[in-house]
């Protein structure tokens, strides 16, 4: 999927286009199948059942899966390659732009070359700013670097001070990193303030958003469509093999004690950044799914409906904002544009929620008494999320789209405190 920038150079879409476009209707997948009624009787009578990540019939087997997972990088490094300083081919051109620059400080900061398009920018800012985000790495050097990305980031963003500083250095910059205003808080910014922290990482595992976002431009980076959806497969099968794990004392009987541990879990992660709508959401994805398994028939009709209906209303919710920010520009857009992020998000948890608990409880290598056991312990682990709260009155009081006007508040914040102190040293 491509655009035509205003130079004639095709370049992909921006994050909201590709996030209505793909992460919307892959909330739906696991209810969609474009198969004939006899395939899909033909695919249920093997056992298969239609698998909305993979696009595809599947046969749910968790020991397969952790021996697919054993093998692999944990971080998908293999796919990514983000430990690898982007590094440019130096052609004869990039060396010319190189020469014409007042200074490169920025831009080997970010490990990036001068000549670098805003793509490559944007993918090695997020990097930058996850590894040596505060709640991954708490040693002075990396909240020095994480300073030091930040404001490199918001220099080379901005065209407009990106160009100053080409011509003239940091020095040429003091007077306008003091006005920073809301249309200047780009979403990578925004990202690293919310997902910075990885302890949902296990739960929901890695925001569909994000690894667009580390993936790039496929023609710099390699990463493209097929290889997205390799490392969404991944993160089901990943999620799957440790909810399974989760559940089993439960499933063994040991139903009181793990209750306990489930709750003192929850109240730790709801205290965490934005710990209560994230585990909120997914608790109700566990229940949903959970009892459509479990249930008799007309319960189990009553919760497909509720999770049809809520995803449904949360794709409403996204186009609206989506046709809400057309025409705006800057603060008059930002409300708009984080409704999209947050509902976006929503919608990538519980598509991805979905699968994993069917892979659970449909899983061939388990006996049929501990699958509904399963189905019995997550539906248990879902009410305990999905009531957990926060004993911060802050938090609780922040809706769903709250939370990232929130965290555009910190970005907005970090920014200026950044521009200030750059100020007062050149001053």
């Amino acid at each position: 999927m491509t655009e035509q920038s205003s130079d004639g150079e095709q370049r992909r879409p921006g994050i909201i286009g590709l996030c209505c476009a793909c992460l919307c209707l892959t909330a739906l997948c696991p209810l969609i199948c474009c198969c004939s009624a006899t395939d899909s009787a033909v695919n249920k009578a093997q056992g298969k059942r239609w698998d909305g990540k993979q696009r595809k019939w599947v046969v749910d087997d968790l020991a397969e899966d952790r021996e697919y997972i054993e093998g692999l990088s944990a971080d998908d490094e293999d796919i990514f390659n983000t430990k690898r300083e982007y590094v440019p081919p130096m052609s004869e051109a990039t060396k010319g732009m190189a020469a014409k620059v007042a200074e490169t400080k920025y831009y080997d900061s970010l490990g990036v070359s001068p000549d670098a398009p805003q793509s490559s920018i944007k993918r090695a800012y997020y990097v930058q700013a996850r590894k040596y985000h505060p709640d991954r790495n708490q040693t002075p050097e990396a909240a020095e670097k994480f300073k030091d990305v930040g404001e490199a980031y918001q220099v080379l963003s901005d065209e407009k001070l990106r160009s100053q500083y080409d011509k003239m250095g940091e020095k040429g910059l003091s007077g306008d990193r003091t006005e920073v205003s809301a249309d200047g808080v780009d979403p990578a910014l925004i990202f690293a303030m919310i997902f910075g922290s990885d302890a949902f990482i296990g739960i929901v595992g890695r925001l569909a958003m994000v690894s667009m976002t580390m993936a790039g431009d496929p023609k710099e980076t390699g990463v493209d469509a097929e290889k997205l959806q390799e490392v969404e497969k991944r993160r089901v099968c990943r999620l799957a093999v440790a909810l399974a794990s989760k559940v089993q004392p439960y499933v063994e009987g040991r139903i009181e004690s793990t209750m306990i541990a489930w709750e003192a879990e929850a109240q730790r992660l709801v205290e965490a950044s934005y710990g209560e709508s994230i585990l909120n959401t997914v608790g109700t994805s566990y229940r949903l799914v959970g009892t459509q398994y479990l249930a008799s028939w007309g319960k189990a009709q009553k919760a497909q409906y509720a999770e049809t209906s809520r995803n449904l209303g949360a794709m409403k919710k996204t186009m609206k904002a989506a046709n809400q920010m057309k025409g705006k520009e800057g603060e008059a857009q930002l409300p708009a544009y984080l409704e999209v992020m947050w509902q976006v998000t929503s919608l990538d948890i519980s598509s991805t929620i979905h699968e994993v608990v069917v892979k659970v409880i449909k899983d061939k290598s388990a006996s049929p008494e501990d699958r509904k056991a399963r189905a019995e312990a997550i539906v248990a682990l879902g009410e305990v999320y999905e009531s957990v709260k926060s004993k911060d009155p802050k938090q609780r009081a922040m809706s769903a789209r709250g939370i990232f006007q929130n965290a555009a508040e910190a970005a907005m914040e970090e920014t200026m405190k950044n521009s200030k102190d750059s100020q007062a040293t050149v001053d």
